[in-house]
């Protein structure tokens, strides 16, 4: 094998390589726990009991109720998992009032003014937060 095709061999394996190395990299190969966990909605009736507690995100299961005067001040309940103490709640870009975190996986709140379907998000003080879309529905 002459030199050519052996320096053209090692330039394509060298960019393969590197290639590897980008696509890990954008997948979110990371240690960062600053990530936004998506959730969906499940019954208000479900038994959430055996759910760990994460220690790493933030889940939201479910908002009971999940509907609401257009005025807010409702009392309702959240369930996850990841919850700590300082947390902030928000119903679409609103934040919630009278925030009691019962365990790491119950808080109550009070909503706030809104109106139509909005998204309910937990953002924990360290940075972590997630999301349960179309989560409370003003009417």
């Amino acid at each position: 094998m002459n030199k050519k095709k052996l320096i053209l061999i090692l330039a394509g394996v060298v960019i393969i390589l590197a290639g590897v190395v980008w696509y890990i990299i954008q997948s979110g190969f990371s240690t960062n726990n600053n990530a936004t966990v998506n959730s969906t909605n499940v019954p208000s009736n479900a038994n959430l009991s055996g759910i760990p507690q994460s220690e790493e995100y933030i889940f939201v299961f479910g908002v009971d109720p999940s509907s609401g005067a257009v005025a807010g001040g409702e009392k309702v309940t959240l369930q996850g998992s990841g919850f700590i103490e300082g947390l902030k709640v928000f119903f679409g870009d609103n934040e919630a009032s009278a925030v009691t975190l019962t365990d790491g996986k119950t808080l109550t709140v009070t909503t706030p003014q809104g109106e139509g379907e909005v998204n309910v998000k937990i953002v924990n003080p360290d940075g972590r937060s997630g999301i349960l879309y179309d989560g409370y529905i003003y009417n």
